[in-house]
């Protein structure tokens, strides 16, 4: 199952592939640092942000779910908007832009995942989408009174969460669910989502284990990038594998982005922020936090500090207009069906973005189209 692309908009025709924004929902985005022009995540930016995405034919707008933040001097996403109350917000803003929520399976229950996805795909006309996060960070799960999780296991119960949602919004009653993570009697939800038989389920998703949970369950799985040749190769068996077992999947990633008029003032810029005044204490909570569930990606992320005060760990595009264009066709050149963005300050560098670069886009992804 994927995006039914008779209920939603997609970009202008010649653009290489779906472009959303990232993070909106949270104080600094994806971003650890101390510059003052840092993103503020107020209802009055965000929906000034929103209408300029929706105008400018972006494809959805993803948040992150956060539950606390990293400390710090900033506290990056120390202060996030709860993701369902924000994509019913969202919706309601909006005429054509894919809304999503972004949920952990431990927190979350499936009855209640599917009454509110169920509300808000009725509120948005068939625009709603849920991102499935089972779980990574430690402290979150001990805020949830959840002491020792066992993130070996977290995919399993995603797979349960699945199973019970789909049910939820099948229809009809399905008796007696009796899991390892959910034992259900006489279960049903007669609030039914617009899209049949369920919106689309986004995986964030960079350990085999959780690829492998997308293709299962999920139509869209989010990943990281680096090298853009190897990941070419690495698209292509994920769909492969997908469609052996009768599935479509679509596979997005994220970048951190910062575009001025050259190269040289771009790079600039990145590296006053994300160098200079780079939040080091809240990046170094940031890959604590991930070791418990991944070390070998903590331990990546640590050598590579000034992406994660870039953008979390995310793949950084840096330079000119022109750079930028062309950095975002060569990912699409690589296989990615969609990209999502986040900047330091979308209220001023949106803007920017949609005046220079978005036509630029057009121009390449008319000239040269993936077949």
């Amino acid at each position: 199952m994927g995006f039914d692309e008779r209920k939603v908009g997609t970009l202008a025709q010649n653009r290489p592939m779906k472009l959303g924004l990232f993070a909106l929902n949270a104080n600094s985005g994806i971003a650890m640092t101390k510059v003052p022009e840092r993103w503020a995540a107020t209802w009055p930016n965000i929906r000034a942000v929103i209408e300029q995405a929706e105008n400018a034919k972006f494809d959805f707008i993803l948040p992150l779910g956060r539950w606390r933040g990293y400390g710090g001097e900033t506290d990056p996403t120390g202060a996030s908007m709860e993701t369902f109350s924000f994509a019913a917000s969202v919706a309601s803003a909006t005429n054509r832009v894919r809304v999503f929520s972004t949920i952990h399976v431990p927190f979350i229950s499936p009855m209640f995942a599917a009454r509110s996805a169920a509300t808000i795909d009725q509120i948005s006309g068939g625009r709603f989408s849920i991102n499935l996060v089972c779980g990574w960070s430690q402290n979150e799960f001990e805020m949830f009174g959840i002491s020792e999780a066992n993130f070996a296991a977290r995919y399993d119960q995603g797979r349960e969460w699945v199973e019970v949602f789909e049910r939820m919004l099948s229809g009809a009653p399905f008796g007696v669910y009796d899991g390892n993570h959910y034992t259900l009697k006489n279960a049903e939800s007669g609030l039914l989502s617009v899209q049949k038989p369920r919106p689309p389920l986004m995986s964030a998703a960079f350990s085999p284990a959780g690829r492998t949970f997308a293709l299962e369950k999920c139509d869209i799985l989010l990943t990281m990038h680096s090298n853009l040749n190897r990941t070419n190769h690495q698209i292509e068996d994920i769909k492969a594998r997908a469609r052996t077992a009768g599935r479509e999947v679509e596979v997005y990633t994220i970048v951190h982005i910062v575009c001025r008029d050259t190269d040289e003032e771009a790079q600039k810029y990145y590296d006053y922020y994300a160098d200079e005044m780079a939040d080091t204490v809240a990046v170094t909570n940031f890959a604590h936090n991930m070791s418990a569930s991944a070390p070998m990606t903590a331990k990546i992320l640590m050598k590579n500090r000034k992406a994660v005060a870039g953008g979390a760990g995310s793949a950084p595009i840096i330079g000119s207009p022109e750079t930028v264009a062309r950095a975002i066709q060569d990912i699409s050149a690589a296989g990615f069906d969609g990209l999502t963005i986040a900047f330091v300050d979308f209220a001023r560098e949106l803007p920017y973005f949609i005046q220079e670069v978005l036509p630029r886009l057009e121009e390449l992804g008319s000239s040269d189209k993936r077949p």
